[in-house]
This record gives C-alpha cells, sequence and structure tokens, in this order.
C-alpha cells in the first residue's frame, strides 16, 4: 500500500497538481480540450499573474481565448515558442488480482 501511495504521489508531481482557482482551472481546461497544451503548459506557469488570467477569462467569455493566450503568453519575457517533436507513447497496464 505504501509502494502504490508513493508511485500516486510521484505521478501527481509529474501531471501536476489541478490549478486552485475555478477561472483558472476552466482556461486551462479549454485550452487543453482544444488541443493546445504548450499554451495550457504556458498558462499554468503564468497563472500567478492575476491581470493575465483576467484577460484570458475575459478572451474565454468572448470566444477568442486561444488567439489572446497565444499573443499573450509569447509575448511574456522569457516565453519562447518551442519546437514540437513527435510524441512517443508507451502504455503499460497493471492489473491487481485479489484472491
Amino acid at each position: 500500500m505504501q509502494k502504490l501511495e508513493k508511485e500516486r504521489v510521484i505521478r501527481d508531481t509529474v501531471d501536476g497538481v489541478p490549478p486552485p482557482n475555478r477561472d483558472i482551472r476552466k482556461i486551462y481546461e479549454e485550452l487543453e480540450r482544444q488541443g493546445e497544451y504548450e499554451l495550457a503548459a504556458k498558462f499554468r506557469d503564468a497563472s500567478n499573474d492575476s491581470q493575465v488570467v483576467r484577460v484570458l477569462k475575459k478572451a474565454f467569455e468572448e470566444g477568442r481565448l486561444v488567439e489572446e493566450a497565444r499573443r499573450l503568453l509569447y509575448g511574456r519575457r522569457g516565453a519562447e515558442r518551442l519546437e514540437r517533436k513527435p510524441i512517443r507513447l508507451k502504455r503499460v497496464c497493471w492489473c491487481v488480482i485479489k484472491p
């Protein structure tokens, strides 16, 4: 049980924790839903800035979230657009059989 709990903690650390605020969570989930994973990651890093959240919340309500997020998040100092590399996925399935 302890080993499973430790693995869960490691997995949560790697995956990240859910965003703390309802507005932040809505914006983050919408960016991911539209397939903009890089923007979602940049937004998660910038979500501690209330001005960024306010601007993107307004853009989300007006239906232009992705365009505004690109303009705002790539325009921030230190933000560089990353090259997309092919994703390699490996799935491992575990099964626990109890008597």
